[in-house]
Formats: structure tokens, sequence, C-alpha cells
């Protein structure tokens, strides 16, 4: 039979190898991923010649220039335009929205001659759309040129202070700019306006036909914030974010192709045990069989070996010491002989406890019934960093058990705080520890454990385990 067995094994497991094998190269071949293709935070690069619309806070800007004028109206008089040459004053505010497009509004005015040669007063006030068509030669950092080229059209009324006329004027020209430091430009303009032909009081009301002309020079300013915000170029983080979504997908059927493959593996060791059970053989080969890949824990565990401990010693709490007059049951004769050990019966759980013991063992027992040791190990719960939150709210079930044999029993239960000292001062680790102790003590009185059975200590800061996370606990121990 136990040939048969070996025969079944020595078939089955050149099966799983082929069944792993053949998966581990469908993953192979199905993840093309190099493992040098790390995922690392992209460096921005930004569009060329391409920015950001300006907010209202940026790139306004105010001007002032001053220069001279020539009226040429229709009729156009009996003087050139160096004989209509008057002085003009010009002063406007404006925004750029794009290093290309702006706009403003001005105002113009002081005297001209008309077609009589004669001295008038005007006003004038209009917008204008300003365009730059060098916007993308020769930028800097901020998107700011040396020189800039900036034509105009725009649309205004013009005022004859003497006759009160306000028509409509269209106004041309273009605008000269170098820059002279970050806020200042040197600015000289070239413009014009034409209007109706009896502005100035002589021909036609309802024909275009009056016109002006002025050149100017002056000094720009530009208030608030200057320059232009570069725009990010999206199309690496694009990339990548392709990349990744393959990745991920890539991910999602390993991850399925692995979990099936440990799936059938788990099954088939079943059956191994099963049969190796069957015939007695377990024990033999319990070393050839793999374990069980359980993850690592972050934080210390409790085996429960202090409350089973404790259960027992609580079953036996009358026995004076002596193996004779226990209360337990030998093992079968072959093991008792064997191990020299005694089987102690208890609430829910079993201790084993040498022969050779008994004296060290009355002496523990003794100490315990005059109130000098606790009984059994301290529980140890295990805190968050910086805070009185348990790491695992699993801990709870040895909360619950603590606080069962307190009340059954009507033990006393004993809390120490602590918090670890390699983080934190003093004043912090002291407040931590006191937090977590007192934790504990109003989760053991929700409980129904009697208030004045509990008593809380504080250590503060300590550095006793290892890692140092275990040192942010808080420690129960119960007794009589």
């Amino acid at each position: 039979m136990k040939q048969k067995i070996f025969y079944t094994l020595a078939l089955c497991l050149p099966a799983i190898c082929a069944s792993a094998q053949s998966t581990q190269d469908t993953l192979t071949n199905h993840i093309s991923f190099s493992d040098e293709q790390l995922i690392v935070p992209l460096t921005p690069t930004y569009l060329e010649d391409v920015t950001e619309a300006a907010n209202w806070g940026r790139n306004w800007f105010i001007d002032l220039k001053g220069g001279a004028s020539a009226f040429l109206g229709s009729p156009i008089g009996c003087s050139d335009v160096f004989g209509r040459l008057q002085p003009v004053l010009q002063a406007g505010l404006g925004k750029w929205f794009t290093p290309a497009v702006g706009g403003r509004v001005v105002y113009q005015g002081m005297r001209l001659k008309d077609s009589q040669i004669t001295s008038q007063k005007y006003n004038n006030v209009h917008a204008d759309f300003l365009y730059n068509v060098t916007n993308r030669l020769n930028r800097d950092e901020h998107g700011l040129a040396r020189w800039d080229c900036i034509p105009y059209v725009g649309l205004g009324l013009i005022q004859h202070v003497e006759s009160g006329r306000k028509p409509l004027a269209v106004h041309y020209g273009v605008m000269a700019r170098y820059r002279l430091s970050k806020r200042f430009h040197l600015a000289a303009e070239l413009g014009a306006l034409t209007t109706f032909r009896d502005f100035d009081g002589y021909g036609a009301g309802n024909k275009l036909g009056d016109n002006m002309l002025n050149l100017t020079v002056g000094l720009t300013y530009t208030i608030g914030k200057v320059g232009w915000k570069k725009v990010v170029d999206a199309r690496p983080y694009m990339s990548q974010n392709e990349w990744l979504n393959e990745y991920v997908s890539a991910l999602q059927k390993r991850n399925h192709l692995l979990a099936k493959q440990c799936q059938d593996d788990r099954i088939a060791l079943a059956e191994y045990r099963k049969i190796l059970e069957i015939e007695g053989l377990l024990n033999l080969y319990r070393d050839r069989l793999p374990k069980a890949n359980r993850p690592r824990s972050l934080y210390p565990r409790n085996d429960y070996s202090g409350l089973n401990s404790l259960r027992a010693r609580l079953a036996n709490r009358k026995w004076n010491g002596l193996s004779g007059t226990i209360a337990c049951d030998t093992l079968g004769s072959q093991d008792s002989a064997q191990t020299g050990q005694i089987l102690v019966h208890k609430i829910d759980s079993v201790l084993i406890v040498p022969k050779e013991s008994n004296g060290s063992l009355e002496d523990y027992l003794k100490a315990i019934n005059s109130g000098r040791t606790g009984i059994g190990a301290p529980v140890y719960f295990f805190f968050e960093l910086g805070t009185d939150q348990l790491t695992d709210q699993s801990q709870i079930i040895n909360l619950d058990e603590i606080a069962r044999l307190a009340k059954i029993y009507n033990l006393k239960v004993k809390i120490t705080g602590a918090a670890d000292s390699a983080t934190g001062n003093t004043t912090i680790n002291n407040h931590l520890s006191k937090e977590r102790a007192d934790y504990l003590a109003e989760k053991l009185q929700s409980m129904g454990v009697k208030e004045n059975n509990i008593s809380t200590f504080y250590e503060g800061g300590i550095n006793r385990f290892t890692p140092i996370r275990a040192n942010r606990n808080s420690s129960v121990i119960l007794s009589l």
C-alpha cells in the first residue's frame, strides 16, 4: 500500500511542477516590462511659444506720450502738413491678454489747425485693439522681448470744443517699443484718425474726409505682475499614464494567474496531506511538506501563553504544590514514561508541567497567593505611533478574555502604559503612556470589571523592546 502511495505522489509531483512551469511561462510571455523600468517623477517640459492667458492681475500698462499732430481736413485749405503742426498729448491705460493680443483706452488732445489755418481745441477718446506682430521673437524666460512692433486699430469719439460736435472717429497706426527694464518701455507711435468732413465746420456732414496724423514718443509702465507663464507639455504625462494603465492591466492578469496557480497548489497539497494522514505517514513527512506562507506582521503578536497559563493556575488555585494532590490525569503509559510529564486539565486548554519543577511551581503559586506577583505573563497591547489607537482591533479579543476572568475570580488588573523613547519628547511620551493605559482601563470598565480592581501606571518613553514600534504598548497583569 505504501508503495502505491509513493507511486501516486511520484506521478502527481511532476504534474504540479509542469503546471507551475506552464503558468510561469505564461506570465513571462504576457508581461514584457523589464525590472529596470521604474516609475519616476517626470521633469516638466514646456510647449514652445505657448503661454497661459493673463489673469486680471497681470500685464496691465499705462503710457504717457507727447508729440505733434497735423489736421488734414476736407477741404484741405492752402497750407501744407508742416504748416498745420500742433502739439499733442496722449495718455492711455491698457492690458495684454496674451503675448500677441492686447487692448487699451486712450485720451488724446490739445489743439489743431483747421482748413482755414485757425487754431482750435479738441478732445479725443478711443479704444484700440493691439496686435504684437513680433510676439514670438527673442523672448526671455518671462516671455518678454527687447523690441516690439504693435499695429493697432480702434474706434472712438472726437470733440470739437468750439462747435461742440462729437462725431465718431476711426483710429489706426503702429507703435514700436524698446524694453528698458522689466517694467519700463520706451515707446514711439505713428497714428492717424479719420472722421466726418464737417468736424471742423467745413464740408459735408455725411461723408468721411477729415483726417489727423500724429507722431508721439513717451514711456510705457507695466503694473501688476509682469510676464507670462509657460504651458506645461502634457504629452509625456499622457504617455506615462498610458504605460501605467497597460502595466496595471498586466499586473491584474498576472495576479489572476498566480491566484489560480496558488489555489490549485493548495488543493493538491490538501489531498497529499489527507493521503499521508490516512497512511499514518503525516508526522514522518511533515517537515517535507511546504509550509503556508503567511504575511509577516508588522507588530509583535500575543501567543496567548499567558492566558493559557492563567486558566490552568486558576483551575488549580488550591493545589499545595505537591504532584500527588493535583487534579490531573496522566498521559498514556508509554508517553508518560518517555516524557516524564503530567497532563493538567484546565478550563479551556492544556498545561504541561515537568515533574521535576514541583518545587519552583510551588514557590510561584505561593507568591501568587501572597499577592507578591501576577498570574501568568503580561499581555501586551500595541498602539499606533503618537495615538491611543490599537494597531490591530483584533487585540480586543485578549481584553475580552481578561475581563471575563477578572470578573469570574474577582481578580486585580494592573495596567502599565508606555511609549517609545525614540520618537517624541518626555512630555509627549508621558502623556501618551497615560492615554494608552487609561484607554485599556476604560475598555475593561465598559466590559464589567470593577473600577476599584483596576490600577494604572505610566512608564513614559522606553526602549526595552526591538523593533522600536514594540515599545508603543500597554501591558496588563492579573493578580489575586
